[in-house]
């Protein structure tokens, strides 16, 4: 038939591996043909069943993709990550690989000397261990005069010069709640290190002000563009805030070539000409000086026909203010955006819920504990007590939010779930994000309530667990990642990568879910962590896709490959073996039927 007569809104794609998993998702069935029609998946099945011979003996027949045997599986969905942060990490100095002080030093020298025109140095990837637990200012004064931010791993820490201390103003300001700025015993100056909430509190709205917005549209655009090439066709943003919000609704309208015209066409629609607008909360930050930060007003024209090509779901961050009656006007602001974004299509970016930071991270001592920490006798304070969380959790779930509260450590795992049980309302969906240790009990109580178990199993990799067993002991190790009991015990796993806190790419993500092998460090030959923990491949790949989708209520749209659901998927160059993953390469992605990235060799 001659190519001319194709009905291009119409595609039969034909001789593929297309992946579903049964209601247990313990076992996968393949079919080997799909048809899609004006972004929707019209039928899948057998090529040789009846709806296919009619198909393609049509006259006007619809235009014909051969896979070649090639694996097509559900479009990823990020459960867990930080879109803007992302975006801007990839222009940071990564310090992933550092061994220790030396590596550190002579990577942002090198950096400095060859990139003399950038106002700050900003550097992602520092682990505590690299440098023995110690952050100082006086480790990195002399390398440049520039101020000097660097972002741990895990985004609870920041480490700064003096000169990224003097422009935060730092110097006198006292330690916001739930976080510490570390100081010198004798004199009481900041040495160097600011620590939890003071990420949320100053860093991150300060580095926020200094950023244009064009800065902010390329970064959120190299983001999604890195994330289709990945095999997403959406993600959970897990930390939304002002300023990130303002950039993902222009960026609806951004398109690399003409940023210019992009800006100036936002900034010419006035208020009063947009319908309904969304007034901010009168603090959500504190700025460099201690006083209360204006979040900024942002608006966009409705109708005007621009949309992000990642589906993107949010969770408004609440950040541990003072008083409660501060906490509870984030809330607000949170439910605000849900009632003006719930009932917009996927293709628009939507607030779904809240989220809450409770403790911090293992490999800091942060993270709150049952039992004291084998190197130090500390607990790990939380930085959410049980009084703070209640209020906040009841006003959100009243709203109809999805409440999204991190713990790590066992007791914030306890504290959270317990809060989830008395607030929460049976069927929203509540999550806890991460839950790297938990108590056998409480691992049970998740499935009983509903809880989506929000996993990111790229933080089990063996090469970043050294220290645990130093930290926890070998008894508690055994408890941690304790993914396949969540699943074994009825509750809903929800995949993520919390980029850029980690690698994004979801294949590596799963041959860690399923080998609990590293997929960051082959030669070393870790041992696994916890196999016993581990995931089935198919298991995994439908956490990482319906699971994601379960969590924030978009299973009846996306998730899994399936007639009526939006035509998001991967075409994907692999074996179906946990043990060969990390061989496996995207081909195509696919989102609402129309291809967001091409492989160079999928181009020919």
């Amino acid at each position: 038939m001659a190519l001319g007569l194709f009905n291009t809104e119409e595609r039969l794609f034909i001789n593929g591996q297309f992946f579903a998993a049964d209601a247990s998702w313990k076992t996968s069935v393949f079919h080997d043909a799909m048809f899609v029609q004006d972004g929707i998946i019209e039928h899948i099945g057998k090529r040789n069943d009846s709806f296919f011979v009619e198909l393609e003996n049509r006259d006007n027949g619809p235009s014909i993709v051969d896979l070649e045997g090639r694996m097509v599986l559900p479009g990823f969905i990020d459960g867990h990550m930080h879109l803007l942060l992302l975006g801007q990490s990839l222009t940071k100095l990564d310090l992933d690989g550092c061994k220790d002080l030396d590596d550190i030093r002579s990577r942002i020298g090198k950096y400095a000397r060859e990139h003399p025109q950038q106002e700050r140095i900003l550097c992602r990837g520092w682990m505590h261990s690299m440098t023995n637990g110690l952050a100082r200012a006086s480790m990195l004064n002399d390398l440049d005069p520039r101020p000097i931010f660097i972002d741990s791993k895990d985004l609870h820490s920041t480490w700064c010069n003096n000169a990224a201390l003097e422009e935060l103003n730092i110097w006198n300001m006292p330690d916001p709640v739930g976080g510490t700025i570390e100081r010198d015993p004798v004199t009481g100056r900041p040495t160097g290190l600011l620590s939890e909430a003071c990420t949320q509190l100053i860093t991150w709205p300060h580095l926020a002000m200094v950023a244009t917005m064009e800065d902010k549209l390329k970064a959120l655009d190299a983001a999604v563009q890195a994330y289709h090439a990945a095999g997403y066709t959406g993600a959970i943003d897990m930390a939304m805030d002002e300023n990130g919000w303002a950039a993902v609704q222009a960026l609806k309208y951004y398109r690399p070539q003409s940023t210019e015209e992009t800006l100036q066409v936002l900034e010419h629609h006035h208020p009063s000409d947009l319908g309904e607008s969304l007034p901010t909360p009168k603090e959500h930050h504190l700025s460099s000086s201690g006083e209360a930060l204006q979040a900024p007003k942002y608006h966009h024209p409705p109708g005007s026909g621009g949309r992000l090509t990642i589906k993107l779901a949010a969770h408004w961050l609440i950040t541990p203010s003072g008083t409660e009656e501060e906490r509870l006007a984030q809330v607000d602001r949170a439910i605000q955006l849900h009632k003006f974004t719930k009932d917009l299509d996927p293709t628009e970016p939507r607030v779904v819920g809240i989220k809450v930071i409770c403790d911090g991270v293992i490999d800091a001592c942060t993270a709150a504990l049952c039992e004291p920490y084998s190197t130090n006798g500390a607990n790990g304070e939380p930085i959410w007590t049980a009084e703070m969380l209640g209020p906040v959790v009841q006003k959100a779930d009243a709203a109809g939010l999805q409440c999204a509260l991190h713990a790590i450590g066992d007791a914030a795992v306890r504290t959270a779930i317990d809060i989830i049980e008395k607030y929460g309302t049976p069927g929203r969906r509540h999550r806890i994000e991460h839950l790297e240790l938990t108590r056998s009990e409480d691992a049970a109580r998740l499935g009983k309530l509903g809880i989506t178990a929000s996993v990111q199993p790229v933080h089990s990799d063996p090469a970043i667990l050294r220290a645990w067993p130093k930290l926890l002991g070998e008894e508690r190790l055994g408890r941690a990642f304790a993914y396949k009991e969540f699943l074994d015990g009825g509750a809903v796993l929800a995949i993520g990568s919390d980029s850029p806190t980690a690698p994004y790419a979801p294949i590596p993500n799963l041959y860690v879910a399923t080998t609990r092998k590293s997929a960051r460090d082959l030669e070393t030959n870790d041992a696994p962590v916890n196999e016993h923990f581990k995931l089935g491949l198919c298991e995994a790949i439908t956490a990482g896709t319906r699971g994601s989708a379960y969590s924030c209520f978009e299973e009846n749209r996306v998730g899994n490959l399936e007639a009526g659901k939006r035509a998001d998927f991967v075409i994907m160059d692999m074996e179906f073996d946990a043990a060969q993953l990390l061989k496996a390469k995207v081909w195509q992605t696919w989102s609402e039927g129309e291809v967001r990235y091409a492989s160079e060799l999928a181009k020919l």
